[in-house]
């Protein structure tokens, strides 16, 4: 699906270098996954999403070797989450397609964010 990302992509380093979107991104991808788990289960779910499930989804797309060896698990679980809400800033991926992205891998939550941040990647190698 996806060719990777390159390190030298502008977008990419744009992203890196502004914290806002972390924190706007950390709030997204909640509502966001609580949103998916509800319509999945059908029952009203409110989840926070951990760093380890973020960490995994980097390492399972290839953003991870991507990223300076010292980040830690909470930064680049911050890249995931700035990378995720830059993407709709942007209107490159609405929330419904997000959603239907994420929907067939909802019981394994890393799954779902990596096959999300593969597509982000995609489309922000075609832009």
């Amino acid at each position: 699906m996806s060719q990777g990302i390159s390190s030298s992509n502008r977008q990419f380093r744009e992203i890196l270098q502004n914290p806002k979107l972390a924190r706007l991104g950390d709030a997204y991808v909640n509502f966001l996954l609580s949103l998916a788990l509800t319509q999945f289960t059908g029952t009203p779910a409110g989840i926070k999403v951990s760093d380890k499930i973020l960490f995994e989804a980097a390492k399972k797309s290839g953003i991870r070797t991507l990223l300076p060896r010292r980040m830690k698990r909470g930064q680049i679980a911050n890249v995931v989450e700035a990378m995720i809400v830059d993407s709709w800033l942007k209107k490159s991926l609405s929330l419904e397609e997000m959603l239907q992205i994420m929907m067939n891998d909802l019981d394994n939550l890393p799954n779902a964010i990596t096959r999300l941040l593969k597509e982000i990647i995609e489309r922000m190698n075609n832009s």
